[in-house]
């Protein structure tokens, strides 16, 4: 995850992760001593580790080679996409379709609680998506501390929009708009640091294609980002609709259409960090594989049969009449039926 960070924000991660594990260590070392020393020696470290430190960081292990593992089930000890997801993949029912049910925003952990299959173009299984308790867990500090939550999706995104150059977004750009948007006068430093780096997180796997410098995809960040603001699922459906077609009542050709669908794939990847290991060219390859497949569906039976073009009321009849089924994950835009349900 932290390969799609700067290295300022990488930086930022280390120092208060160690900062917190040296203040434990001569926390401990007082509280045996009653000393207030302000150095320690590696014997005084050992104990410190013996007694408690190795649950705490317990990746000081890996300085023992031996110790290193091949992933189960890998080749050659690679953790693999495909080999790595094939478990949670056996375990939806349905292309696309969720094989786990989420309840309640404050769930930790590294339990799964939603799953869901990405399938390519010719309806192959191609990725599972997976969100655990603590992706929950931090998307709901992440909005309720922010107050996010109760930004409308146009408040929010439309300030994307604008600083965009030729439907690319720059970093500084977005970081500006998250500064003017998330005031951090009442976020603690750890809320701010960790904030940034979801924030940051969810930038670049919405990176455009390859070859361009630190941009986004403007216009589908701005539509996946919309999920984190109030309303429920379709009125961010509608926003999107309008921020994709440029207009209220606008149409969808093919490649808008898929477009719409694949933002919202992206903005669910993103938020999962059993995703983060793969890179964001793949996610996005991923996710357009579906969001093709699932367009077929739609142009094949609601496009216009002179402008090849759907409306947004297409689209909805089409979710009323089995979308729902093969695309349930679009209920996850309500953030109210999960992130901040009551347990």
């Amino acid at each position: 995850q932290t390969a799609r960070l700067p290295p300022s924000e990488s930086r930022a991660l280390i120092d208060q992760c160690t900062g917190a594990i040296a203040d434990d260590i001569f926390q401990s070392y007082y509280d045996a001593t009653s000393s207030a020393s302000t150095t320690i020696t590696f014997d005084q470290f050992g104990a410190w580790y013996n007694d408690r430190g190795f649950s705490l960081v317990p990746w000081l292990e890996l300085l023992d080679l031996s110790k290193w593992n091949p992933a189960q089930g890998a080749p050659n000890g690679s953790k693999g996409g495909a080999e790595r997801r094939q478990p949670a993949a056996e375990r939806s029912s349905a292309a696309g379709g969720s094989a786990v049910a989420g309840s309640g925003g404050d769930g930790g952990g590294d339990d799964v609680r939603f799953s869901f299959v990405l399938v390519d173009e010719t309806s192959t299984p191609a990725f599972t998506v997976e969100i655990s308790g603590m992706d929950m867990k931090a998307i709901h500090s992440l909005v309720t501390k922010t107050a996010l939550v109760n930004l409308a999706p146009n408040s929010f995104c439309a300030p994307l929009l604008e600083s965009s150059m030729d439907g690319v977004l720059d970093k500084r750009f977005f970081d500006k708009c998250m500064r003017k948007l998330v005031k951090s006068t009442n976020l603690s430093k750890d809320d701010q640091n960790a904030f940034s780096v979801i924030l940051s997180a969810i930038f670049y796997s919405f990176e455009a294609d390859e070859g361009e410098d630190e941009g986004a995809d403007c216009v589908e960040l701005a539509i996946g980002m919309a999920m984190l603001c109030t309303g429920d699922k379709s009125s961010k459906l509608l926003y999107a609709w309008q921020v994709m077609s440029g207009e209220v009542d606008g149409c969808l050709d093919f490649a808008s259409l898929q477009s719409y669908i694949r933002s919202f794939l992206r903005m669910l990847i993103a938020i999962s960090f059993d995703a983060s290991s793969h890179r964001t060219a793949e996610t996005k390859a991923y996710a357009s594989g579906m969001a093709a497949w699932v367009t077929e569906s739609i142009m094949r039976d609601y496009a216009d049969a002179d402008t090849e073009m759907v409306v947004f009321d297409d689209f909805a009849q089409w979710y009323t009449d089995g979308g729902y089924e093969v695309a349930p994950w679009l209920e996850l835009l309500d953030l109210s039926k999960w992130v901040l349900a009551k347990s």
